[in-house]
């Protein structure tokens, strides 16, 4: 009897213990497998119902917006004074109607006005130099870089070839311009604090502050701290786009008003890469506007500056310039179609455009600001985790990767002020970003640019010291080709020490501007 209690006491714990076990696996199964999957259905139904809605709202507004325009159609025929073209009655998310000093030049250099068409041009009218007349007004640009600290080591000697090309290019241009080069930088960094930091020996510090058009060209650091490392609150939640793009006030100067901006930001784009080399001019906008700038031009490090740009500027003072980018394909070009609709956006498919830009402090302001809120949007509703975490590596290039999310965000904004006439953006792509391994003459390009690759010249193969055995003399016979230009500017940036560098700055543009 005690023997058959014995072996129904161990079933019942037998059975108990499986009914536990069972309970456990089921909780592990739930937790780790049953439950991410319901989460990402759940995810993708939520993103799946707001491009519906999303495209469902913009359907009604272009409907509304059809019925207001044949309403105003009706008025203009009975009341025919009346029939100038708006911008805002042709367009969703006008800013020119908000901020119409965007247009505006200091410089007041044959401004461009609109007219409510497309504006047209003809690229070589870019090819040819600013008229003399400009040589004896006094024009201000500057250069704007981002430069990681942390990383200084390896960026130090391409900011060097850009200095010693600024310097090269001074030589040729009017006494009264001034060039200025900017560098955004954090300053609380512990490389900062190395008493033999190169930036002290360039004379690039944080007390060179523009005042006056008349003050001699310097070089100027702007205290940047990196958004990720501002360790601000970050919150995945849904955003209300149309408030982003219509509420928000882009030139204001207080937190308060970008906070919902900033959020976009702190949610969605702090792992990559190229973020802060935008926010840089969105923010650097207060400092642009108090020295008084005419021209900024953004630009990455390692890049070079042409005797050609040392003469040159716009046809009209208003234009947004940029550089050529490779990063357009018949997919991506109808998946961007397909987004500016859920946004209410103008979408005309000007494609392949470079992040290089030469414009005014205003509309710096205002595309840094539209770019970023592209940026913002794609990364939280067109790419999923994996893609943003880079697990797909280069898989699906050219048609959607997310290592060109800035260009996908520009091309977003640039192409509604394109397509809604708001701004007149001229691409020349022959003249700036222009490749280092060519052969061309450098006084025919504005800006060049060095690309991956191993033909001369090589950002890599320089690196490794493979050109350490090299000499290019200016007078060489073919010391104008692109290749060597190039060359020739990384090599002496890289045999001339700091302080050497800054001395032949002050000998071959002090001396002669003063």
């Amino acid at each position: 009897m005690k023997k058959i209690i014995y072996i129904f006491v161990c079933i019942l714990i037998a059975y108990f213990f499986l009914i536990s076990l069972a309970s456990i696996l089921n909780s592990i199964i739930f937790k780790n497998y049953i439950k991410p999957k319901i989460e990402n259905e759940r995810s993708m139904l939520k993103k799946s119902l707001f491009n519906e809605l999303s495209d469902i709202k913009t359907r009604l507004e272009n409907f509304d917006k059809k019925i207001q325009d044949k309403e105003l159609s009706v008025s203009n025929q009975k009341n025919p004074e009346h029939n100038e073209p708006t911008i805002e009655s042709r367009v969703a998310h006008d800013f020119y109607s908000r901020y119409s000093f965007f247009l505006d030049c200091k410089n007041n250099l044959n401004p461009w006005k609109p007219d409510g068409s497309m504006p047209k041009y003809d690229v070589n009218s870019y090819k040819s130099p600013a008229p003399n007349s400009t040589h004896q007004v006094y024009v201000t640009r500057a250069i704007l870089v981002y430069f990681p600290i942390d990383k200084l080591s390896h960026f130090q000697h391409e900011l060097k070839w850009l200095y010693r090309s600024w310097i090269n290019m001074q030589t040729y241009e009017p006494n009264k311009w001034r060039t200025d080069l900017i560098i955004f930088v954090d300053k609380e960094h512990e490389n900062m604090a190395k008493p033999d930091i190169f930036f002290n020996q360039l004379n690039c510090s944080y007390s060179n502050q523009r005042t006056s058009s008349k003050e001699m060209p310097m070089c100027t650091l702007i205290n940047y701290k990196a958004l990720a490392d501002r360790k601000l609150p970050q919150e995945k939640k849904e955003f209300d786009y149309n408030y982003l793009l219509d509420k928000v006030d882009i030139y204001s100067s207080k937190n308060e008003d970008l906070k919902e901006f900033y959020s976009l930001l702190n949610a969605n784009l702090l792992s990559y890469s190229y973020l802060d080399s935008i926010l840089m001019a969105f923010e650097g906008y207060e400092y642009f506007k108090k020295a008084g700038y005419d021209f900024l031009i953004r630009s990455d490090m390692d890049t070079f500056l042409t005797p050609m740009f040392a003469t040159w500027l716009p046809v009209h003072c208003n234009n947004f310039i940029v550089g050529g980018g490779g990063y357009s394909s018949e997919f991506n070009r109808k998946r961007f179609r397909r987004i500016a609709q859920n946004l209410g956006l103008a979408y005309p498919d000007a494609g392949g455009l470079g992040s290089t830009w030469f414009s005014t402090p205003d509309q710096f302001r205002l595309v840094s600001y539209l770019t970023l809120f592209g940026m913002g949007y794609l990364a939280n509703e067109e790419f999923s985790e994996t893609e943003r975490q880079g697990k797909l590596g280069v898989q699906l290039w050219p048609d959607w990767h997310y290592g060109v999310l800035l260009l996908y965000g520009q091309n977003i904004a640039l192409n509604h002020l394109i397509g809604s006439k708001q701004l007149f953006v001229v691409k020349l792509n022959d003249l700036i970003d222009f490749p280092t391994a060519n052969t061309q003459s450098a006084f025919e390009k504005l800006h060049l640019h060095v690309y991956h690759g191993e033909d001369l010249f090589s950002k890599f193969l320089f690196s490794l010291g493979r050109y350490d055995n090299m000499t290019v003399n200016e007078n060489d016979e073919n010391s104008s080709q692109i290749k060597y230009y190039a060359l020739r500017m990384a090599l002496e940036s890289k045999r001339l020490s700091a302080k050497e560098l800054l001395t032949k700055f002050n000998n071959d543009v002090l001396v002669k501007k003063n």
